[in-house]
């Protein structure tokens, strides 16, 4: 069975890795995903977790799904991940696979020893919040492989599909991916002046055209938010991956700060929602203007891979 965040359950044979909302007809060359604001939880990982379902839902980019859901009513395809980030995270590599969650005679050959692994934020999290361990005993590769089949691999199936569609139809296709971050990032910068609303992740510029960001940035500080570049977040796995503006693929990573809309000891949303989900629009409505001029070199790389 699964937990959903208002207590129903489900079969976890029932339930599906992801929502996606298409437009009868692509017309613009834009796609907006929130791999990170899943909220049903399975039986037998909150049997597995030595966490309360309260302290695992930090991971969250809590209610992320909401500010975005306008974007059908633009005919722009909108995908939405339904497991937890702690579950399985789909910002990472297959093979980030930490290998503390695998039992010590299990070998894995096929593991990627990545920073982020390190520190606990493999593709199955090892930890949530500041450090707090999920899991009072290891996890096992054959569980490991289970969760991906089950839920990474088809949402970048899946993903994938929908980004060379639009870029077939279009030329070109531009994937916001939505996140949210902790406001504890930006006091943290803010002895350094470095405090902010908002960070665009484009991996230092290699994951999408200079005029995504730049008219990201600008619409942004535009709307009165304090704005930074790739610092603290250049972009992760789905940005990597589905970031190569000489092919006409483009993807911006934007993480939003959780103070603006939320309360975040409380798990609840404040009266800034709302507002911040009408900037929102307005910044998706400048990105679908700034999509349409982009290059379009017609080559379609993406269906190949």
């Amino acid at each position: 069975m699964v937990h959903f965040s208002d207590g129903h359950t489900l079969p976890l044979s029932d339930m599906k890795p992801f929502a996606l909302a298409m437009p009868e007809r692509l017309r613009h060359p834009l796609m907006l995903a929130s791999p990170h604001s899943g909220r049903i939880y399975p039986d037998c990982f909150l049997e597995q977790s030595r966490l309360n379902m309260a302290t695992l839902r930090r991971s969250e980019d809590f209610c992320v799904d909401g500010l975005y859901n306008f974007a059908p009513s633009l005919n722009l395809p909108y995908m939405v991940a339904q497991f937890p980030r702690s579950f399985v995270d789909v910002n990472r590599s297959a093979e980030e696979i930490d290998p503390t969650l695998l039992f010590q005679e299990e070998a894995e050959q096929n593991i990627e020893i990545s920073r982020r692994v390190a520190n606990g934020l493999g593709v199955i999290p090892r930890v949530v919040g500041a450090g707090i361990e999920i899991y009072p005993d290891p996890v096992g590769l054959f569980e490991t492989r289970q969760r991906l089949a089950q839920f990474h691999i088809p949402y970048h199936e899946a993903l994938q599909h929908c980004l060379a569609q639009i870029h077939e139809q279009c030329g070109a296709v531009v994937l916001i991916d939505c996140h949210s971050m902790p406001d504890t990032v930006s006091t943290r910068r803010l002895s350094a002046g470095k405090s902010c609303d908002i960070v665009l992740g484009d991996r230092y510029g290699a994951s999408c055209h200079r005029d995504v960001v730049e008219a990201a940035e600008a619409c942004f500080k535009k709307l009165g938010y304090r704005v930074a570049r790739n610092d603290p977040y250049a972009g992760g796995y789905i940005t990597q991956r589905y970031g190569s503006p000489e092919k006409g693929l483009h993807s911006l990573q934007i993480e939003i700060n959780r103070r603006l809309y939320m309360d975040e000891r409380k798990l609840r949303l404040t009266p800034g929602f709302e507002s911040l989900k009408a900037n929102l629009k307005t910044f998706v409505m400048e990105m679908i203007e700034v999509a349409h001029t982009l290059p379009t070199p017609g080559f379609h790389a993406l269906a190949a891979e």
